[in-house]
């Protein structure tokens, strides 16, 4: 029992300490963005073919990379979401940005910032093709500067889009299974469909809520299979639909 006891502190530990280790490196990414020098310099952006995620690095006030993204990865439920020290959500590393929050807000601010810039854009594209080739990359555009603008205008739109989103589930009070129930009854595909036996899980960004026997037909045979909603908690949105146990 005491041994039981004893791994349960220790794991409880280790999560308050992961907690508290993210919260510091959100506050240093802060910190470092608030005093990013003067003009503000993009190193690098790119936009990956997950569905949409976007990256972009800044020069910090030391020459420092900052490096953040939007997860843009389809059926994510953080799609939209910001993270910071990595180019992809996914990656080891990486740390979501509150919604709402300061950092977010620094974050969109400084990237509009950058947009009013003055940019000389044969500078701007000699600059970025030497740090690609010190890193390896020899076959590069000749031309970057307006496709990191529409990266950037993309990135910004679609947090801002997020943001809203977030927002308007804040005001409306905690995410519950009973509201994300509801929300699969009226939003899904099967829309106006009332099943008696409904199922919802919970993760620590969504709810998948599961109409259990939906009727179909296939090729004119009776079949049944059950239906899968998953809705985000931090939006309210459905990110993903699709069935499964077919019979």
């Amino acid at each position: 029992m005491r041994i039981i006891l004893l791994t349960c502190i220790l794991s409880i530990g280790l999560v308050f300490n992961s907690y508290a280790s993210q919260d510091k490196d959100l506050n240093d990414f802060y910190m470092k963005l608030k005093d990013i020098k003067k003009p503000i310099e993009i190193y690098d952006a790119d936009m990956f073919r997950d569905g949409g995620t976007i990256f972009v690095t800044l020069a910090g006030s030391k020459n420092e990379e900052l490096t953040f993204c939007m997860n843009g990865k389809m059926g994510s439920p953080t799609m939209g979401s910001l993270y910071v020290n990595a180019s992809l959500a996914r990656t080891k590393g990486a740390i979501k940005v509150p919604a709402a929050s300061p950092l977010e807000g620094l974050i969109l601010d400084v990237l509009k910032e950058w947009l009013t810039q003055d940019i000389d854009e044969a500078a701007y594209d000699e600059q970025w093709q030497k740090r690609q080739k010190m890193k390896g990359y020899n076959n590069v555009p000749l031309k970057i500067l307006e496709a990191h603008k529409r990266w950037v205008k993309m990135l910004i739109a679609d947090v801002e889009e997020h943001r809203s989103s977030v927002l308007a589930v804040q005001a409306s009070g905690p995410f519950t299974r009973e509201r994300a129930i509801d929300l699969a009854k009226h939003l899904s595909i099967s829309a106006g469909e009332i099943y008696e036996n409904i199922k919802a899980t919970e993760t620590p960004d969504s709810y998948t809520v599961t109409f259990v026997g939906m009727p179909f037909q296939d090729d004119g045979i009776d079949k049944k299979s059950d239906m899968n909603v998953i809705i985000s908690k931090e939006t309210g949105k459905i990110v993903e639909e699709h069935a499964s146990n077919v019979r």
